[in-house]
Protein backbone atom coordinates (compact mmCIF):
# COMPACT_ATOMS: atom_id res chain seq x y z
CA UNK A 1 0.00 0.00 0.00
CA UNK A 2 1.34 3.45 -0.93
CA UNK A 3 2.49 5.57 1.96
CA UNK A 4 1.37 8.69 0.05
CA UNK A 5 -1.81 9.39 -1.89
CA UNK A 6 -0.40 11.83 -4.44
CA UNK A 7 -3.73 13.27 -5.55
CA UNK A 8 -4.93 13.81 -1.98
CA UNK A 9 -1.59 15.42 -1.13
CA UNK A 10 -1.89 17.87 -4.02
CA UNK A 11 -5.45 18.78 -2.97
CA UNK A 12 -4.22 19.62 0.53
CA UNK A 13 -1.49 21.98 -0.65
CA UNK A 14 -2.25 25.69 -1.19
CA UNK A 15 -2.62 26.69 -4.84
CA UNK A 16 -0.29 29.64 -4.28
CA UNK A 17 2.89 28.01 -3.00
CA UNK A 18 6.65 28.00 -3.52
CA UNK A 19 7.30 24.36 -2.65
CA UNK A 20 6.18 21.05 -4.18
CA UNK A 21 4.80 22.68 -7.33
CA UNK A 22 5.40 19.30 -8.92
CA UNK A 23 5.18 16.01 -6.98
CA UNK A 24 6.73 12.89 -8.49
CA UNK A 25 5.91 9.70 -6.58
CA UNK A 26 8.26 6.89 -7.64
CA UNK A 27 7.60 3.20 -7.10
CA UNK A 28 11.29 2.53 -6.53
CA UNK A 29 14.65 4.24 -6.84
CA UNK A 30 18.14 3.91 -5.41
CA UNK A 31 18.15 7.40 -3.89
CA UNK A 32 15.86 10.40 -4.39
CA UNK A 33 18.85 12.71 -3.81
CA UNK A 34 20.92 10.95 -6.46
CA UNK A 35 17.99 11.04 -8.89
CA UNK A 36 17.51 14.76 -8.26
CA UNK A 37 21.22 15.41 -8.87
CA UNK A 38 21.02 13.41 -12.11
CA UNK A 39 18.04 15.45 -13.29
CA UNK A 40 19.99 18.65 -12.66
CA UNK A 41 22.99 17.24 -14.50
CA UNK A 42 20.70 16.42 -17.45
CA UNK A 43 19.51 20.03 -17.57
CA UNK A 44 16.09 19.43 -15.99
CA UNK A 45 14.67 21.82 -13.42
CA UNK A 46 14.28 20.72 -9.81
CA UNK A 47 13.02 24.08 -8.58
CA UNK A 48 9.85 23.42 -6.59
CA UNK A 49 9.95 19.68 -7.37
CA UNK A 50 9.31 17.04 -4.71
CA UNK A 51 10.57 13.50 -5.36
CA UNK A 52 9.04 10.77 -3.18
CA UNK A 53 9.99 7.10 -3.22
CA UNK A 54 7.71 4.25 -2.19
CA UNK A 55 10.88 2.18 -1.92
CA UNK A 56 14.45 3.48 -1.73
CA UNK A 57 17.31 1.01 -1.97
CA UNK A 58 20.40 3.18 -1.60
CA UNK A 59 19.71 6.19 0.60
CA UNK A 60 22.70 8.30 1.59
CA UNK A 61 23.29 10.22 4.78
CA UNK A 62 26.01 12.55 5.98
CA UNK A 63 29.59 11.55 5.02
CA UNK A 64 28.14 9.17 2.38
CA UNK A 65 26.75 6.84 5.05
CA UNK A 66 23.75 4.75 4.11
CA UNK A 67 20.28 5.58 5.40
CA UNK A 68 18.13 2.55 6.22
CA UNK A 69 14.82 3.05 4.41
CA UNK A 70 13.03 -0.13 5.47
CA UNK A 71 10.59 -2.27 3.49
CA UNK A 72 8.64 -0.67 0.66
CA UNK A 73 5.94 1.70 1.89
CA UNK A 74 7.09 1.72 5.50
CA UNK A 75 9.08 4.94 5.73
CA UNK A 76 9.69 8.26 4.01
CA UNK A 77 12.47 8.97 1.54
CA UNK A 78 12.14 12.25 -0.32
CA UNK A 79 14.03 15.17 -1.86
CA UNK A 80 12.75 18.71 -2.31
CA UNK A 81 14.36 21.12 -4.75
CA UNK A 82 14.39 24.91 -4.38
CA UNK A 83 16.16 27.70 -6.20
CA UNK A 84 16.26 30.67 -3.86
CA UNK A 85 19.43 32.81 -4.13
CA UNK A 86 18.69 34.69 -0.88
CA UNK A 87 18.66 31.47 1.19
CA UNK A 88 21.86 29.64 2.21
CA UNK A 89 21.64 25.84 1.76
CA UNK A 90 22.40 25.15 5.41
CA UNK A 91 19.50 27.41 6.44
CA UNK A 92 17.10 25.69 4.03
CA UNK A 93 18.10 22.37 5.55
CA UNK A 94 17.47 23.59 9.09
CA UNK A 95 14.17 25.22 8.09
CA UNK A 96 13.12 21.79 6.81
CA UNK A 97 14.26 20.17 10.06
CA UNK A 98 12.37 22.65 12.24
CA UNK A 99 9.23 22.11 10.13
CA UNK A 100 9.68 18.35 10.52
CA UNK A 101 10.05 18.70 14.28
CA UNK A 102 6.78 20.66 14.42
CA UNK A 103 4.97 17.95 12.45
CA UNK A 104 6.37 15.20 14.69
CA UNK A 105 5.40 17.11 17.84
CA UNK A 106 1.84 17.44 16.51
CA UNK A 107 1.61 13.67 15.97
CA UNK A 108 2.88 13.15 19.52
CA UNK A 109 0.16 15.38 20.95
CA UNK A 110 2.03 18.68 20.62
CA UNK A 111 4.72 17.29 22.94
CA UNK A 112 7.47 19.55 21.61
CA UNK A 113 9.87 18.67 24.43
CA UNK A 114 10.05 15.06 23.17
CA UNK A 115 11.48 16.20 19.84
CA UNK A 116 15.03 17.48 19.44
CA UNK A 117 17.58 18.31 16.78
CA UNK A 118 21.03 16.84 17.23
CA UNK A 119 23.84 18.74 15.57
CA UNK A 120 24.24 18.64 12.65
CA UNK A 121 21.78 16.37 10.78
CA UNK A 122 19.58 14.26 13.07
CA UNK A 123 16.07 14.55 14.46
CA UNK A 124 15.51 12.71 17.75
CA UNK A 125 12.36 11.62 19.54
CA UNK A 126 12.82 10.77 23.22
CA UNK A 127 16.58 10.70 22.61
CA UNK A 128 16.46 8.16 19.74
CA UNK A 129 17.06 9.00 16.09
CA UNK A 130 13.93 9.14 13.95
CA UNK A 131 15.12 11.12 10.94
CA UNK A 132 18.16 12.34 9.08
CA UNK A 133 18.33 15.33 6.76
CA UNK A 134 20.87 16.68 4.31
CA UNK A 135 20.83 19.81 2.13
CA UNK A 136 23.17 20.05 -0.85
CA UNK A 137 23.95 22.62 -3.54
CA UNK A 138 25.19 20.64 -6.58
CA UNK A 139 27.78 22.43 -8.67
CA UNK A 140 25.82 21.87 -11.90
CA UNK A 141 22.40 22.72 -10.48
CA UNK A 142 22.28 26.46 -11.29
CA UNK A 143 21.95 27.32 -7.58
CA UNK A 144 19.18 24.77 -6.96
CA UNK A 145 19.31 23.38 -3.42
CA UNK A 146 18.34 19.77 -2.75
CA UNK A 147 16.91 18.94 0.67
CA UNK A 148 16.82 15.21 1.28
CA UNK A 149 15.12 13.59 4.26
CA UNK A 150 14.70 10.07 5.52
CA UNK A 151 12.07 9.54 8.20
CA UNK A 152 11.44 6.36 10.20
CA UNK A 153 7.68 6.70 9.88
CA UNK A 154 6.28 3.22 10.51
CA UNK A 155 9.45 1.26 11.29
CA UNK A 156 12.85 1.78 12.87
CA UNK A 157 15.89 -0.18 11.69
CA UNK A 158 16.90 -3.29 13.62
CA UNK A 159 19.58 -2.90 16.28
CA UNK A 160 22.21 -4.61 14.11
CA UNK A 161 21.93 -1.82 11.52
CA UNK A 162 22.75 1.12 13.81
CA UNK A 163 25.10 1.55 16.76
CA UNK A 164 22.89 4.16 18.45
CA UNK A 165 19.24 4.25 19.63
CA UNK A 166 16.67 4.45 16.82
CA UNK A 167 12.90 4.85 16.84
CA UNK A 168 9.99 5.42 14.50
CA UNK A 169 7.28 8.04 14.70
CA UNK A 170 4.62 5.32 14.95
CA UNK A 171 6.39 3.66 17.90
CA UNK A 172 6.89 6.98 19.67
CA UNK A 173 3.23 7.92 19.17
CA UNK A 174 2.25 4.55 20.64
CA UNK A 175 4.30 5.11 23.76
CA UNK A 176 7.71 3.97 22.57
CA UNK A 177 7.19 0.29 23.38
CA UNK A 178 5.90 -2.52 21.21
CA UNK A 179 2.55 -0.78 20.71
CA UNK A 180 2.37 1.38 17.62
CA UNK A 181 -0.33 3.59 16.20
CA UNK A 182 -1.52 3.84 12.62
CA UNK A 183 -0.35 7.05 10.96
CA UNK A 184 -1.49 8.68 7.74
CA UNK A 185 1.50 9.42 5.51
CA UNK A 186 -0.37 11.92 3.34
CA UNK A 187 -1.47 13.91 6.39
CA UNK A 188 2.07 13.96 7.71
CA UNK A 189 3.64 15.01 4.42
CA UNK A 190 1.10 17.79 3.86
CA UNK A 191 1.73 18.98 7.43
CA UNK A 192 5.49 19.11 6.84
CA UNK A 193 5.13 20.97 3.54
CA UNK A 194 2.72 23.46 5.09
CA UNK A 195 5.05 24.09 8.05
CA UNK A 196 8.04 24.53 5.74
CA UNK A 197 6.15 26.82 3.36
CA UNK A 198 5.13 29.05 6.26
CA UNK A 199 8.61 29.00 7.78
CA UNK A 200 10.22 29.85 4.46
CA UNK A 201 7.87 32.78 3.83
CA UNK A 202 8.38 34.09 7.35
CA UNK A 203 12.15 33.87 6.98
CA UNK A 204 12.24 35.67 3.63
CA UNK A 205 9.69 38.36 4.51
CA UNK A 206 10.17 39.00 8.22
CA UNK A 207 13.69 37.81 8.91
CA UNK A 208 15.27 34.85 10.70
CA UNK A 209 14.37 35.57 14.34
CA UNK A 210 11.49 33.09 14.72
CA UNK A 211 13.48 30.36 12.98
CA UNK A 212 16.58 31.07 15.07
CA UNK A 213 14.65 30.80 18.34
CA UNK A 214 12.93 27.57 17.29
CA UNK A 215 16.16 25.93 16.17
CA UNK A 216 18.00 26.91 19.36
CA UNK A 217 15.22 25.45 21.51
CA UNK A 218 15.32 22.17 19.59
CA UNK A 219 19.10 22.05 20.11
CA UNK A 220 18.59 22.64 23.83
CA UNK A 221 16.07 19.79 23.90
CA UNK A 222 18.95 17.58 22.73
CA UNK A 223 21.66 19.15 24.91
CA UNK A 224 20.00 20.76 27.96
CA UNK A 225 23.28 20.79 29.89
CA UNK A 226 25.39 22.18 27.08
CA UNK A 227 27.69 20.89 24.35
CA UNK A 228 31.31 20.05 23.68
CA UNK A 229 32.95 20.57 20.31
CA UNK A 230 34.68 17.30 19.56
CA UNK A 231 37.57 18.88 17.67
CA UNK A 232 38.47 21.81 19.94
CA UNK A 233 37.10 20.51 23.22
CA UNK A 234 35.38 23.80 24.08
CA UNK A 235 32.30 23.07 26.16
CA UNK A 236 29.51 24.84 28.00
CA UNK A 237 25.85 25.78 27.80
CA UNK A 238 24.20 26.69 24.50
CA UNK A 239 23.77 30.45 24.55
CA UNK A 240 22.52 31.75 21.22
CA UNK A 241 22.02 30.96 17.56
CA UNK A 242 22.11 33.48 14.74
CA UNK A 243 22.15 32.93 10.99
CA UNK A 244 24.49 35.92 10.65
CA UNK A 245 26.91 35.03 13.47
CA UNK A 246 26.46 31.31 14.03
CA UNK A 247 26.17 29.26 17.21
CA UNK A 248 27.52 30.41 20.56
CA UNK A 249 28.21 28.25 23.61
CA UNK A 250 30.62 27.93 26.54
CA UNK A 251 31.62 30.55 29.07
CA UNK A 252 28.86 33.12 29.53
CA UNK A 253 31.45 35.90 29.87
CA UNK A 254 33.54 34.82 26.87
CA UNK A 255 31.47 32.51 24.67
CA UNK A 256 32.74 30.60 21.65
CA UNK A 257 30.97 31.80 18.51
CA UNK A 258 31.32 29.94 15.21
CA UNK A 259 29.44 29.97 11.89
CA UNK A 260 27.61 26.72 11.16
CA UNK A 261 30.10 25.59 8.53
CA UNK A 262 33.04 25.92 10.92
CA UNK A 263 31.70 23.53 13.55
CA UNK A 264 32.93 20.00 12.91
CA UNK A 265 30.67 18.18 15.36
CA UNK A 266 29.14 18.65 18.79
CA UNK A 267 28.28 16.21 21.55
CA UNK A 268 25.77 16.78 24.33
CA UNK A 269 27.16 17.15 27.85
CA UNK A 270 25.81 14.77 30.51
CA UNK A 271 23.81 15.96 33.47
CA UNK A 272 26.20 17.33 36.11
CA UNK A 273 26.77 15.13 39.12
CA UNK A 274 24.94 16.27 42.23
Amino acid sequence: MAIIDRQRLLRRLPASRRLALEVDYLDQCASTNDLARQRLSDGQSMDGVLLLAHEQSGGRGRSARDWWSGPAGSNFAFTLGLREPDLPPEVFGLLGAVALADSCAHVLGNASTRVALKWPNDLLIDGAKASGFLCELPADGEQTMLLGLGVNFHLAPPAKVADYPMTSLAAAAGGGGSAEVSLDGTDFMSSWLWNLEQGLRRYLLAGPETFEASFLQLLRNWAPFGVRETRGGVEGPLQDFSVARGLSWGDWNAPTIKPMGWISSLEALPQPAT
